[in-house]
């Protein structure tokens, strides 16, 4: 009898296991082949800022401190990744020059004033690429080494760093 249900509390062991990873949670992410991660944008976006400007438009949009791209006519839908993914953590880090913590006080204030929400999560480069291929405002961002599939209708706008030590 002690070996049935051993046997069975494996066996859910390894059913949730199973579908927590196909789920993205975190618990079997990859790391980055060369560690470091890129912003994606439609193709369509005429956007021209490069270096820091780049980085500050990347910043004030995804943050919601602003609503469309400088320059342009387009709307910005940012997307993002978990919180356990080295995309995600790397950009805050790199690109909002935050801590996890400081953007979840920010994601409350903002919900406060506006009413607005955080960027919506897309669990993977491909759900992310289709995304940002659909919206002409949109931007995500993802590990350099999935950028091979990168599909017709979007772009690289700049790469930045090197996932945090966890």
């Amino acid at each position: 009898m002690k070996l049935i249900k051993l046997i069975t509390v494996l066996a859910i062991g390894l059913l949730l296991s199973l579908q927590a990873v196909s789920a993205g949670t975190g618990l079997a992410q990859e790391k980055s082949e060369d560690g470091r991660f890129a912003v994606v944008i439609n193709a369509k976006n005429e956007f021209k800022g490069e270096g820091k400007d780049a980085r500050d438009a990347v910043r004030r949009l995804f943050l919601k401190d602003a609503s469309t791209w400088s320059g342009t006519k387009h709307k910005a839908k940012a997307f993002d990744r978990g919180a356990k993914d080295d995309a995600h953590i790397s950009f805050v880090t790199d690109v909002l020059e935050m801590k996890e913590s400081e953007l979840a006080k920010h994601w409350i204030m903002v919900k406060q004033k506006s009413g607005e929400t955080r960027p919506r999560e897309v669990d993977s480069d491909r759900s992310l690429f289709k995304m940002i291929a659909k919206y002409d405002g949109a931007l995500g961002f993802a590990e350099t080494s999935s950028l091979e599939d990168l599909p017709e209708g979007t772009k690289v706008l700049f790469t930045f760093g090197e996932p945090e030590k966890k």
